[in-house]
């Protein structure tokens, strides 16, 4: 079964050819598994196939395996091309990155349900190093954005506190897909010239959107009158409520 053990891994790690598993340890509360690549090896760029000609030392985080933290470390290939030297990518993880593409997936997961600073306690990692995951992928999502694509009828805007002093975002939601697809600095007028600035850029009509729902503050009705003035303003459910709320009270 020891024997077995590495390729196990391998399977459910996607670790193929050349590349497999030399040596798993635990060390405390750690395990560690250590990959290495076939003596021989040719690896793939830009269609053309290169050996490698020396190798850089890379570690990553895992998943926990039970109640172990678990960290890949692999001799990594360089190579030299046309291009330059190259280091060669590896299939359990993305380039530039710490942690594995699992591990990444999961961290992207617990971001619905917990805030970065649980995360990292939980997982005992930095902070810093959790906003670069969501850092790159929201990046990467917004180089996607297309609204001629996802035109949005109804937009939800509604501002938060960012810091202490007053220092507030102002969130830009579609409704129907139930996202935020912009944030801007501030809670007054300026912020719907940002958010359309945004929509026209990634090819939207302004045009496209039917109605705005959002509080009853003065700049946010400005903004809308301004910027979109063929959209209905429509006043949400729970500030409207407040208001007869405190009517009710005097």
């Amino acid at each position: 079964m020891r024997k077995e053990l590495p390729k196990f891994f391998e399977q459910i790690l996607n670790i193929t050819e050349p590349w497999y598993i030399e040596e798993i340890e635990q060390q405390g509360n750690t395990i560690n598994i250590y990959v290495d690549f076939k003596k021989g090896a040719k690896f793939e760029y830009n269609g053309k196939y290169y050996s490698a000609y020396d190798t850089v030392q890379r570690s990553w985080r895992h998943l926990n395996l039970f109640q172990y933290e678990t960290y890949i470390h692999a001799r990594v290939a360089r190579i030299k091309t046309d291009d330059g030297t190259k280091t060669v990518e590896v299939p359990w993880a993305r380039k530039n990155s710490g942690f594995t593409l699992l591990f990444e997936a999961f961290i992207l997961e617990l971001y619905n349900h917990m805030t970065v600073a649980e995360i990292a306690k939980k997982y005992n990692t930095t902070q810093n190093r959790l906003w670069r995951i969501l850092d790159f992928y929201v990046s990467k999502e917004l180089e996607k954005q297309d609204f001629s694509k996802e035109p949005i009828k109804t937009l939800s805007v509604d501002e938060i506190a960012r810091k202490k002093h007053h220092v507030y975002l102002t969130n830009f939601l579609d409704v129907e897909r139930e996202k935020v697809v912009h944030i801007a600095d501030g809670k007054d007028a300026e912020t719907f010239l940002s958010f359309k600035e945004r929509y026209t850029e990634k090819n939207g009509d302004p045009t496209d959107i039917e109605s705005i729902c959002m509080d009853m503050s003065v700049p946010f009705k400005a903004g809308a009158r301004k910027h979109f003035p063929k959209a209905k303003i429509v006043f949400d459910k729970f500030h409207v409520l407040n208001v007869l709320s405190v009517q009710l009270d005097k």
